[in-house]
């Protein structure tokens, strides 16, 4: 007898400290997983952050670039027609420019020598001078310098921090005239960064393509950390040294101290560096309250499994059922996911709280049923066919699945699938754990609406258009049929918002975004660039360009004549309000021509429809006999 009650008492204290050890483990590894999840996460959020602060600047980029190229036309018109530019002219043309950007930029002309002759700040015959700026230098040497953007610079004539955007304008005869200048401040970059949750001890920083900052959120006081500065983490210069476009990397001390998780990305439209990182005392907030409950359960039982070891090797044999209890509390029955017990026939023994608060179902509406109960009826039996498989085989399955609330609600989870095996290795119990992820699944799809969609009107932004333009250049290319790209601009659209305010004006281009969707085909895109800028794409017109010419013509002019109508608005009491549109068209096939190619040519014709008076339709300027517009 004393034999058997020592090998029971050693039974009871081995099994107590395998059972505390593996519980231990399981613990640990549950909070290593949960780490590395969290860490995957914020990796991905700032990810997706920095790319979707890429798309937000190569938007802005390209609108002042489209700016400056019509700039240098109606600059070199001037000097074609008339030999000169007329002071009066030239600064109401580079004032009425900066509306269509937003008022995001300042617009300045230099003549030849480099004095600035032009744009807002500019005093008749003061010294401002660009001459010594290097872009200027290129500009003046170079006849194919393109757009180039400066580094970080001091302006001569806002005396503030920008990052210009600069264009060559030529006379007549080809000899350099001077150059169109537009002035970026730093305030827009340090607003872009502003709109970025990286909670509270997160950062962004944007610097140019020497290093120099050019905006920090938030901004301190350290002068180490001001505008123009060049100090940056040896992780960081490691990057950039490497020329690699996009990098997530984990700085355990930065210069304030602080652990983070960032991610570098060079900027597409332009050579910036960007670095955004979110603070893990932030996103591992929740994970060290985790590991803080993880030792007080470890804890708990430790002192329960002591207590009834020290029982039983007295008064109890071990029993079968004994095993049992340890081997399903071994799964950390208690957590924050729903669980699931069954028996090795599947039919459910027991349930946990957090079950109850996902599904509706208490643990008397399941307990005895099987969990077939949850089925949401989304996935076929070959679906359920394979994860048993997986079971049986492996003694494990997660993956997502669909499942039923006791309210009828359909949600999406991420279920684990556990075999409990005996000692002889046969399956005694099945543990299922699941969480929600319908946020998760939201999330994704707010991104992607954020990366391809106009939030405002729900139409296709720019990314989204030119993806379809490549496609839709790749289809004609096979068929030879021709397409057209349409440029519509609301005439007089700043008086309404003036006149109204700007509620009203988002009110109007909801309701012309409504009236362009009406009025083309289901398989037509319909785009908004910003602003009161839409643009229209019509796929496969016909191959013949005369004819493909008249059917975009008379698309045109219906989607003219729809503008025209009059809109219901609120102001506050309901009122009419009368708006043309200018159209610029613009046929395109194969690959004849670049995106950007036919782009301009649309913005072209959108020039002469506004140049022509408005409310009217203009094709574009084409080598292959121009096809006369509409007004």
């Amino acid at each position: 007898m004393l034999h058997g009650a020592k090998f029971i008492r050693f039974m009871l204290l081995t099994a107590v400290l395998v059972a505390n050890t593996f519980v231990i483990g399981l613990l640990a590894y549950m909070l290593i997983e949960a780490k590395q999840q969290q860490e995957r996460e914020v990796r991905t959020a700032i990810e997706n952050l920095a790319l979707l602060l890429d798309h937000n600047v190569t938007e802005s980029v390209g609108k002042i670039d489209l700016t400056l190229r019509e700039l240098v036309d109606r600059l070199e018109r001037e000097l074609r027609l008339h030999g000169r530019l007329g002071d009066t002219e030239t600064n109401a043309v580079l004032a009425d420019r900066r509306d269509w950007v937003a008022k995001l930029t300042d617009f300045r002309v230099t003549d030849a020598s480099g004095t600035v002759r032009y744009g807002p700040g500019v005093v008749p015959g003061g010294d401002a001078s660009y001459a010594d700026r290097e872009f200027f230098i290129k500009h003046r040497s170079r006849d194919d310098s393109g757009l180039i953007v400066t580094n970080l610079i001091l302006g001569r004539v806002s005396k503030s921090w920008v990052v210009s955007f600069t264009r060559r304008y030529n006379h007549p005869d080809g000899r350099f005239a001077g150059v169109i200048s537009a002035a970026v401040p730093v305030s827009y970059f340090a607003e872009l960064l502003s709109g970025l949750d990286l909670g509270p001890h997160g950062i962004a920083v944007l610097r140019d393509a020497d290093t120099a900052q050019i905006a920090r959120h938030p901004a301190i006081a350290n002068p180490n950390q001001q505008i123009g500065t060049k100090t940056f983490s040896k992780e960081l210069g490691a990057i950039i040294a490497s020329g690699v476009a996009a990098s997530t990397y984990h700085t355990k001390n930065a210069g304030d101290g602080a652990e983070r998780t960032n991610t570098y990305r060079r900027l597409s439209a332009v050579p910036f560096h960007l670095v955004a990182g979110m603070g893990a005392e932030d996103y591992l907030a929740e994970w060290h309250g985790d590991v803080r409950k993880a030792v007080a359960i470890a804890t708990i039982f430790f002192v329960v499994t002591a207590m009834f070891a020290w029982l039983q090797w007295r008064s109890y044999v071990l029993t079968e059922k004994a095993g049992d209890e340890r081997r399903i509390a071994a799964v950390a029955f208690e957590s924050r996911q729903g669980m699931v017990v069954t028996d090795a026939r599947n039919i459910i023994i027991r349930v946990n709280r957090t079950f109850t608060e996902l599904t509706g179902y208490e643990a008397g509406d399941v307990v005895g049923n099987t969990p077939r109960l949850l089925k949401s009826g989304r996935h076929d039996a070959d679906f359920y066919a394979a994860m048993w498989q997986a079971i049986q085989q492996e003694g494990f399955w997660q993956g997502e699945i669909w499942n039923r609330r006791k309210n009828g609600e359909v949600y999406p989870e991420w279920l684990t699938i556990t075999a409990v095996r005996d000692a002889e290795g046969k399956v005694t119990h099945y543990v299922g754990s699941f969480f929600d992820i319908s946020q998760r699944i939201d999330d994704e799809a707010e991104i992607r609406n954020l990366a391809f969609y106009d939030p405002l009107t729900g139409l296709a932004n720019r990314r989204l258009l030119t993806d379809r333009l490549v496609h839709a250049f790749a289809k004609s290319s096979r068929s030879r049929i021709r397409g057209a790209l349409l440029f519509v601009d609301l005439d007089r659209f700043k008086e309404l918002n003036d006149t109204l305010g700007h509620a009203q004006g988002d009110r109007l281009l909801e309701l012309v975004a409504d009236r362009l969707t009406a009025n083309v085909r289901e398989d037509d895109t319909v785009a908004r660039f910003g602003g009161d800028e839409f643009v229209v794409l019509l796929e496969e017109l016909e191959r013949d360009r005369s004819t493909a010419a008249e059917m975009a013509m008379v698309i045109a002019e219906k989607l003219r004549a729809a503008l025209k109508a009059p809109y219901r608005l609120q102001t506050p009491q309901p009122r009419d309000w009368q708006c043309t549109s200018s159209i610029g068209v613009a046929l395109f096939l194969g690959h004849e021509e670049t995106v950007e190619t036919v782009l301009a040519r649309a913005d072209q014709g959108l020039y002469a429809a506004k140049e022509g008076g408005r409310n009217a339709v203009r094709f574009a300027i084409d080598p292959a006999a121009p096809i006369p517009g509409s007004g």
